[in-house]
């Protein structure tokens, strides 16, 4: 990648060397310096080592290698039974391209337990000659035929070739639901599909769960464990086949010594506390073990490193996750309002990369007659994440080549934090850094690591993004270096969907899922929740809206309300449909009511989001839609980052609103949703403890006010995936 302002340093190779020679040289940083392990030491810790892959269960299709013929089997034209060529037994089901002949068969199928992801497999060949290839789908046919999980398009050659499929997460409101492997023969894009392909001894396995396992709860933020608050330790822990057995938390020094013990008899599912009170300042190992009936060891967990900082320490970091899950940057308690921006284009300018503060905040066209930093003000933004070109930004001694520390402060002029995009750091992704070719991956780390510490218009690093699985370990090798390099910073991560974050929670700081519902048909998720298909033609769908807090309720479980949750949210163009501010409202409102502790918006980014709106189609609105809304949300940020409290609205039984109360003592804020795709009318809300005098509620942004009813209640009613928010004035 090369940006606008480098074209005198690149322009020659020798030059280009001598670029490379600086960016090596890591930057000076006025932050102390962490000490090494055990007592006073302040290094970050969290989990040490990923844990190992689960053991597959017993194949649970019947019939899977065809040796009953092809009972229970769906074989459509062109497949037939071959008892001359198997992989194993005495038949495989062969595939003949010709004319009129595709789709797929299918073989048996199977009812989904929950509580294990799945692993299928199938072994294929084709003829010499053919062209075909092979892949694997599965698809719930209780929910619709819809689909679950697939390969990518196959090559498996003459020889007998297994096709994987393993880590498919089905969430668990689908338990009992029947699903169906497809065995799909395709030919090369282009090409005519020609041949002979086989298929035999088709598996579906659970992926048994491990023996053991520990998620540590609190401290919840790199383990560190504040010297002020709570000082218990505590995990979570699971034991897959408990009778008999005990779960042991074993404390110790680095150095090996046994500080506490604490051990039960194991359950499916409990807490262990540890009492972390009388603790010196410094770093511990948490071991987990799994004990027989004589004490035995019989398995363990990978440990989790717990560091005791004191309050200097903790008051230093320009970032840290609070004991609440959400962010504290520079000292001040925030609900992140973030976007996810790409300062280049046709619009705004071409690979746009300055040396001069000055020059970031005038430079880069935005909308509605501003600047684009003029922009993240005018709509409260408090965090960005930054793709092309600024995913490749070089550190550097500001008198040779700097381009972090403007964009640092002149994103610090408009109250911005930022996320360094540190996905693509690694040296087999194609968009590393290219002053980067002369480091390791972990040295490269390392320097990102350095490059922010300390500075305060820093957030952290972005470290995933719609990940593949494979993926996980060579981000979690970069997150270690990452937190062990930089304490006050944030790592974050999406997924592309809520199916597997307790996979991920390990390996990032905050961590959200993109549910964008607007423009595309309903999954297998929303279906099994009563969602139907209106038409089968895709832009005639309604927007399956359910997805938002569906996601957001299921981050929230599998991180077990132990992490911050920053959800983000569409602010983009899908399938020719852009969301309205309701949609936009709805969507921002029910995450916070789940739990999000922050939310942002793909869309300021890219032709699909605000800029292509506003330049290319010359439609203003989503801008001014987007302003409205943050305008009022963060409005509210003192009661977004309060605690919940219960109690004090009860709804009639059945009701489909979810609410979330929130309060600062001068006002009661109620945040109501309607989850559903069905109209909800005169909803009651009924109040405990309504100051005396108080008459009316104020519906907030609305310009409307609702009486106090004499029972201490009061009545509205929504529209299917509608939000409001309502104020109760104490003082």
């Amino acid at each position: 990648m090369i940006f606008r302002h480098c074209r005198i340093e690149i322009a020659a190779t020798f030059f280009l060397s001598a670029v490379v020679a600086v960016f090596c040289v890591l930057p000076k940083t006025s932050a102390k310096k962490e000490s090494g392990l055990g007592p006073g030491s302040t290094i970050a810790g969290g989990l040490m080592a990923l844990p190992p892959a689960r053991q597959l269960g017993a194949n649970v299709l019947e019939n899977a290698g065809l040796e009953s013929g092809t009972l229970g089997w769906s074989i459509p034209r062109c497949f037939t039974l071959d008892s001359a060529v198997s992989h194993s037994g005495s038949h495989s089901l062969r595939y003949d391209a010709g004319f009129l002949c595709g789709g797929f068969a299918s073989p048996p199928e199977f009812v989904f337990k929950a509580g294990s992801p799945y692993a299928f497999s199938v072994w294929a060949k084709t003829s010499a000659g053919g062209n075909l290839q092979a892949r694997i789908y599965v698809f719930n046919d209780t929910d619709g035929t819809l689909p679950v999980g697939s390969t990518a398009e196959t090559s498996v050659g003459t020889d007998w070739t297994q096709i994987v499929l393993r880590d498919v997460d089905v969430l668990p409101l689908h338990d009992g639901d029947k699903l169906r492997i497809r065995l799909m023969p395709v030919a090369p894009r282009g090409q005519a599909p020609r041949g002979t392909l086989w298929f035999d001894d088709v598996t579906a396995q659970p992926e048994m769960p491990l023996p053991i396992s520990t998620f540590l709860l609190y401290p919840n933020f790199r383990g560190y464990l504040w010297q002020t608050g709570s000082q218990t330790i505590r995990l979570h822990v699971e034991v897959a086949s408990p009778s008999g057995m005990s779960a042991q938390i074993v404390l110790q020094t680095e150095g090996g010594s046994i500080v506490n013990t604490v051990q039960q008899a194991a359950q499916a599912t409990q807490e262990i506390d540890i009492d972390g009170t009388s603790l010196a300042l410094g770093s511990y190992l948490i071991h987990t073990n799994l004990l027989d009936s004589t004490g035995a060891v019989v398995s363990s967990y990978p440990d989790y490193r717990v560091t005791k900082v004191s309050s200097t320490f903790q008051a230093s970091l320009v970032n840290y996750i609070d004991t609440d899950n959400f962010l504290v940057h520079n000292g001040q308690k925030e609900f992140v309002w973030g976007v996810y921006d790409r300062t280049s284009g046709a619009y705004a300018c071409q690979l746009c990369m300055y040396r001069t503060a000055r020059e970031y905040e005038t430079a880069i066209k935005g909308f509605d007659g501003k600047g684009r930093l003029q922009n993240y003000q005018d709509t409260h933004t408090n965090a960005l994440i930054n793709f092309a070109p600024w995913s490749a930004m070089a550190p550097g001694p500001p008198a040779i080549y700097d381009q972090l520390d403007p964009a640092l402060e002149a994103l610090g002029h408009y109250g911005v934090g930022y996320l360094q995009t540190v996905n693509n750091w690694v040296k087999t992704n194609r968009y590393r850094p290219f002053w980067a070719g002369s480091l390791s991956d972990e040295k490269l780390w390392e320097l990102a690591g350095k490059m922010m510490r300390g500075k305060r218009g820093g957030i952290g690093y972005y470290t995933f993004d719609e990940p593949k699985l494979e993926e996980l370990p060579t981000v979690f090798d970069q997150y270690k270096v990452l937190r062990e390099n930089n304490s006050g910073s944030v790592a974050f991560g999406a997924l592309i969907s809520a199916n597997q974050i307790f996979r991920w929670r390990d390996a990032a700081d905050a961590i959200g899922c993109d549910p964008y519902p607007v423009g595309i048909p309903i999954n297998a998720d929303e279906y099994a929740l009563g969602l139907k298909l209106v038409m089968p033609v895709l832009p005639l769908y309604e927007p399956p809206m359910l997805r938002v807090p569906l996601w957001t309720q299921e981050t929230e479980r599998q991180v077990e309300h132990a992490r911050p949750v920053w959800m983000v949210l569409q602010l983009m163009r899908q399938w020719g449909k852009f969301p309205t501010y309701d949609q936009m409202k709805y969507s921002a409102y029910t995450s916070i009511i789940h739990g999000a502790n922050g939310i942002w918006w793909w869309g300021f980014v890219s032709a699909q989001g605000i800029e292509g709106e506003w330049y290319a189609r010359h439609n203003q609105q989503p801008y001014y839609d987007f302003k409205k809304l943050s305008d009022e949300v963060t409005a509210l940020n003192s009661i977004l980052i309060l605690p919940a409290r219960s109690g004090f609205v009860k709804l009639p039984n059945g009701s489909k609103i979810q609410i979330l109360v929130k309060s600062d003592f001068s006002r009661e804020v109620i945040f109501a949703s309607n989850d559903s795709p069905t109209e909800a009318k005169d909803v009651r809300f009924s109040l405990s403890n309504v100051p005396q005098g108080l008459q009316s509620v104020e519906v907030y942004s609305e310009n409307r006010t609702l009486p106090i009813d004499a029972q201490d209640g009061f009545s509205d009613s929504f529209r299917p995936y509608e939000a409001h928010v309502y104020i109760l004035k104490l003082k």
